[in-house]
């Protein structure tokens, strides 16, 4: 925040803590914290991820790790943003912003769990990369 304003950016910038996997949170933030103090959001910024990495050959225990990573990844940010929609439409030019790492690759993880089939990568980010 200093090192914005140090530069001349004077937008309001609101840093908020969400729990995304729990919806009373994301409920609570988006009408508590921006409804009543601005009415309006410009810019959602999802960019949180959890991954369970899970060493195991018990399918249950993947899968649980697996289903896990899908809700923090996928569903709480649709969820998210369809929270946030109608303070998005309040905004003269709203922006969502999805944030992701090659870490959250499904290519990627694909890729080493299958590396000694010689598998067919059909990403652009996989191509060349074993």
């Amino acid at each position: 925040m200093q090192q914005l304003k140090a530069r001349g950016i004077t937008a309001n910038l609101d840093i908020i803590e969400i729990n995304i996997e729990l919806d009373n949170t994301i409920a609570a933030a988006a009408a508590a914290t921006l409804r009543e103090k601005y009415g309006k959001l410009d810019v959602l910024v999802n960019n949180a991820v959890r991954l369970d990495i899970i060493q195991s050959d018990d399918l249950s225990i993947m899968r649980a790790a697996s289903n896990g990573c899908f809700n923090n990844g996928i569903t709480s940010n649709i969820i998210m943003t369809h929270a946030f929609t109608p303070l998005l439409r309040n905004s003269g030019q709203p922006r969502v912003v999805m944030v992701s790492s090659i870490r959250g690759s499904l290519t990627r993880t694909a890729r080493k769990e299958v590396r000694e089939t010689g598998p067919c990568i059909n990403s652009r980010e996989g191509e060349g990369q074993t």
